[in-house]
């Protein structure tokens, strides 16, 4: 199945190709996990991921088309 995974903040440094957006071919019973090592994203630089408007956990199964939304934490002072 074919996905799409748009990273915020620090992360889209991390995608492959250092990208803020890009689709990915996955297996059909792949989860938020499995799309963010295909594209090359650390799981420790991810705060909060999001799928449908939705919050949802790394073990969160996707499905054809969804996008995945992946936001860093946010630093500073």
């Amino acid at each position: 199945m074919r996905i799409k995974i748009k990273a915020f903040g620090t992360t889209y440094h991390l995608m492959r190709g250092g990208r803020e957006s890009g689709e990915f071919e996955l297996p059909p019973d792949a989860t938020v996990e499995d799309a963010l090592q295909v594209a090359g994203i650390d799981l420790q630089d991810v705060w909060i991921t999001s799928v449908g408007g939705q919050q949802v956990k790394l073990d969160h199964l996707l499905k054809e088309g969804d996008e995945i939304l992946v936001f860093s934490p946010v630093g500073g002072g």
